[in-house]
């Protein structure tokens, strides 16, 4: 019997976990195609696969591990006790006997896959960097050179983790695991184990120097989580049903993670109508901003989800709604009175707002440069918003200081990239070195200060173009 050659990276008998008709063979997907995201429901069988992807040369002759994938792996997996609970429904009796089966199942699930191999691949780039952003140690940097050097060496390798589970007995031991219950639906996706942060623990297992702290994160069946540390914690093990909020978290990071890396090519929903609710995740910004206690934790984490879903590789989010919802277009403050103003006389400070802070609502804060008055704006509506594409969104300018404005793109990126967002930094081009100077200059307090704004540090007189 000949071997197979469409090979699964994501197993059948795992996907018909989210299943939406009564035979178990169709799943709804947003998939990607080209530039754009397109739902559709899809056979379960045509899913989650590439031509040959576990073969590898040995001398020039081609080996396959197909089979023994199936045989040693998925098999006893999706015959075991443990996924009978899963693929029932009874995720709330999933005990500490279970941890085995859940541990392995996340660890292969997590190696097998092209997202895994083009991170490896990735890395050993990286590692040929002298100024790489990761400080790899000199036998780390030798592995990493072998895998350049022998593309068959890589590819031998990664068969070898898709086929066998040895390479993960080590960190078996002092694991914790988690499967967290869900009131409300979850998402997963062709590259099914999430990598996201975790809370720090000095227990935890950081493999690479530089590394946060972090989780691995499995969605089981659409009401079930599993999520995976590797520490030292004695065998650790719990069972829990989760709030709202931490759902429509794994929710966006699963959103996001499919807009952003090339190698997630679906993302499984379970309707239609959760396929909207996937372009529907900007209500997360509407409720963070009606928030009273914004902490930096907060900013930085959407600092992140912004960058990705209006611009990076032109705004995921507009690639995924299109096809479906028609073009995106965005609410924002009508800022063209106070644009006009500016070009007959300097604004010394302009921040177009439309947020409620401190007990205020404010829809723009001006300040005059010393040399003119600040305009009278009360005739002109505070709540007059207008709709704009996302580009002109990202393009609108929303800070001024001595007449150099910023537009809503560029504060973004810093946030994201500079301001202790995904990337702490030092601001370089002229864009980010004028957000830098109005954090200097402008800050903001709340009562019994006499006043909502105070200029600080440096006059603007003084300020230098």
């Amino acid at each position: 019997m000949s071997e197979p050659r469409d090979h699964h990276y994501v197993p059948q008998f795992f996907l018909r976990n989210f299943a939406t008709d009564a035979e178990k063979r169709k799943v709804t997907t947003v998939a990607k195609n080209g530039n754009f995201a397109i739902w559709a429901e899809r056979s379960i069988e045509h899913l989650g696969f590439e031509r040959d992807l576990y073969v590898h040369l040995r001398a020039g002759v081609p080996v396959s591990v197909e089979s023994a994938i199936n045989s040693r792996i998925e098999t006893p997996i999706s015959q075991s006790d443990t996924w009978t609970k899963i693929a029932s429904g009874r995720t709330d009796a999933l005990d500490r006997s279970d941890k085995p089966i859940l541990y392995a199942l996340i660890r292969h699930l997590e190696a097998r896959t092209p997202h895994y191999f083009a991170t490896q691949m990735e890395l050993a780039n990286l590692a040929a960097l002298p100024d790489s952003a990761i400080s790899f140690t000199d036998e780390e940097r030798q592995q990493y050179a072998e895998m350049r050097s022998d593309p068959d060496l890589v590819k031998e390798m990664f068969d070898y983790m898709s086929s066998s589970l040895g390479w993960t007995e080590r960190t078996y031991k002092g694991c914790g695991l988690t499967i967290i219950r869900s009131k409300i639906p979850v998402r997963t996706s062709s590259t099914p184990v999430l990598t996201i942060p975790a809370p720090p623990h000095p227990s935890l297992w950081l493999p690479l120097p530089g590394m946060i702290p972090f989780q691995y994160v499995l969605t089981l069946n659409p009401t079930t989580i599993a999520s995976l540390v590797l520490a030292d914690f004695d065998d650790a093990f719990l069972n829990i049903e989760a709030g709202v909020d931490f759902s429509r978290a794994i929710n966006r990071c699963l959103v996001g993670q499919f807009g952003h890396f090339k190698y997630i090519r679906h993302l499984l929903t379970s309707t239609k109508s959760t396929a909207a609710a996937f372009i529907e995740d900007m209500a997360y910004f509407r409720e963070l901003l009606k928030r009273k206690d914004i902490d930096a934790p907060a900013i930085r984490r959407v600092s992140n989800e912004l960058r990705r879903l209006l611009i990076d590789t032109g705004g995921d989010l507009e690639k995924i709604a299109a096809p479906r919802i028609g073009r995106i277009h965005i609410t924002a403050p009508y800022n063209n009175p106070y644009y006009r103003k500016a070009e007959k006389h300097t604004f010394g400070f302009f921040a177009s707002g439309g947020v409620t802070l401190f007990g205020a609502t404010f829809r723009g804060i001006i300040a005059g440069d010393g040399n003119h008055p600040v305009p009278n704006m009360s005739k002109y509506p505070p709540d007059v918003t207008e709709q704009l594409t996302t580009d002109n969104f990202l393009s609108q300018k929303v800070l001024c200081l001595k007449g150099i404005w910023s537009t809503r793109r560029s504060l973004i990126k810093y946030i994201a990239n500079f301001s202790h967002g995904v990337h702490s930094g030092t601001a370089t081009n002229e864009y980010e070195k004028q957000i830098e100077r109005i954090r200097r200059v402008v800050t903001f307090g709340s009562p019994p200060m006499r006043r909502m704004s105070q200029l600080t540090k440096t006059p603007f007189c003084r300020i230098r173009k």
